[in-house]
């Protein structure tokens, strides 16, 4: 869901709709999704991570502390989480 909105705020239906069948047809994702590890609630967190800084606009508070919410879990998932946090620091 998350990579049909990302697609779809950059290049309407048919983007979202390429962006979700792209992100269920990737070989790593299929295979990893399977076993209980921390790759996948990661690709997920970032997925969010991403669409909430499409989102953003200057006087957003509320989606720039849901990003960092997101970002702060993503590193607590894994520690290469913490490169999330770069587009962000741009709106600094």
């Amino acid at each position: 869901i998350l990579a049909f909105l990302i697609g779809y705020q950059l290049s309407g239906f048919l983007g979202g709709v390429f962006g979700a069948c792209s992100i269920f047809l990737v070989p790593a994702y299929l295979h990893f999704g399977r076993m209980c590890l921390t790759d996948v609630p990661l690709a997920v967190l970032s997925l969010g991570t991403l669409l909430l800084y499409l989102r953003l606009s200057e006087n957003s508070a509320k989606e720039f502390i849901a990003a960092s919410f997101l970002v702060a879990l993503a590193f607590a998932l894994k520690p290469t989480g913490i490169f999330l946090i770069l587009p962000f620091l741009f709106f600094l």
